[in-house]
């Protein structure tokens, strides 16, 4: 009971002042006249691995996770307060129940789409992302979540029916290898060699880019989970950014992107500008400082060979009309709820060709009959 107070009151100062309490003010806060209690609870839950902290020195808490709720041991819906929290499973954080930037995607789709929770089965490039982000932004944590794929397919054992060696991968022997090391680590993510090595090079590149050290380095949280009240409406939103560096007033989202130099395109086509306005407001809700304004930075790289990228701040053009886009959807998923009226797609007046088809790539003139005469237009 008193370690859930202090915790309570770790999360409750981070909220208000944007960093975390001394010992004293823990101390104060929980009614406790002595400094030691409350470090002996401190410790505590350092123990238990809900904090962190730098013990030289003050103001270092962070929140590596909060107690669930859930008395199976998994993920809960149930959000936290709003607020910041580090290191929090991402399986935990698709379970909280509120508004992320998918789901306002979703939303400008249509409310239907939004209610359905409609999700995509994920695609090799969804996997490869996945990848390029625990690689890129939690090195460490590539061993705990992957495990690579042994190349059995040459072993000396692997062969045919008729005992003839082969590297096929459709041998009882392989198919026998290979399942045992799925069971072996059932709780990973399988990786082909291949993408193992696709992924060295990507990070490789990261690391030789001047900007890309500069966004994605340094000091500051990767993976950083936020929860806020949109001021607007009312609803519990929720975000997850790749790398947040509070000191210099900027965070950082790293995108796969087969073109960098049409990335222009991209964050048009997948809304990163939405994303990154949304992340922006939520950041600005939790710190609540009217004057600081978190800036958004892009990083774009190739995910194949060589790798090429490109890094830069998001314009505030870009910023402008992604908050009108996140402020639509919000308005509109408000209204769906107070009326539970969830509404589909809108029809068209009639189904008309788009301004693409039939054009001709030659200036040669075309002709139509008018009245049954020849006229060249």
């Amino acid at each position: 009971k008193r370690q859930a107070d202090v915790l309570k009151v770790i999360t409750s100062f981070w909220q208000k002042h944007g960093y975390s309490p001394t010992v004293r003010e823990i101390s104060e806060a929980i009614g406790n006249s002595a400094p030691n209690g409350a470090m002996t609870l401190i410790k505590g839950l350092e123990a238990k691995g809900y904090i962190i902290r730098n013990g030289i020195q003050p103001r270092t808490i962070r929140i590596l996770r909060l107690p669930s709720d859930n008395a199976n041991g998994g993920p809960t819906d149930v959000p936290p307060e709003p607020g910041i929290y580090e290191n929090v499973p991402f399986e935990d954080y698709l379970a909280w129940d509120a508004v992320s930037n998918s789901r306002i995607s979703l939303a400008l789709r249509s409310l239907a789409h939004y209610r359905a929770s409609y999700t995509q089965e994920p695609t090799p490039a969804m996997r490869l992302g996945s990848l390029v982000h625990c690689g890129a932004l939690e090195p460490l944590a590539i061993a705990q979540r992957y495990a690579v794929m042994p190349a059995f397919e040459q072993d000396a054992e692997n062969q045919t029916k008729d005992g003839k060696p082969t590297q096929s991968k459709a041998t009882t022997y392989y198919r026998d290898k290979a399942a045992q090391f799925a069971e072996a680590n059932r709780n990973k993510e399988i990786v082909t060699q291949a993408e193992y090595d696709n992924l060295v090079g990507l990070v490789r590149s990261l690391a030789s880019n001047e900007r890309a050290i500069e966004y994605l380095g340094g000091e500051g949280p990767v993976e950083v989970s936020i929860v806020w009240e949109d001021h607007n409406t009312g609803l519990l939103c929720k975000a997850r950014i790749d790398k947040w560096q509070q000191n210099k007033q900027r965070f950082c989202d790293l995108k796969t992107c087969r073109d960098p130099l049409k990335f222009n395109r991209a964050i048009a086509e997948y809304g990163y500008h939405r994303q990154a306005a949304f992340y922006q407001v939520g950041l600005h809700a939790v710190l609540k400082d009217i004057r600081l304004w978190q800036s958004p930075h892009l990083v774009a790289i190739e995910p194949a060979e060589p790798w090429g990228l490109r890094a830069a701040p998001l314009h505030d053009e870009w910023l402008i009309i992604g908050r009108e886009e996140v402020n639509r959807a919000l308005r509109l998923i408000a209204e769906a709820k107070e009326r539970d009226i969830w509404p589909g797609y809108d029809s068209p007046d009639h189904w008309l060709p788009p301004g693409w088809y039939g054009a001709k790539e030659s200036d040669d003139p075309i002709e139509l009959s008018v009245g049954g005469e020849i006229l060249a237009v």
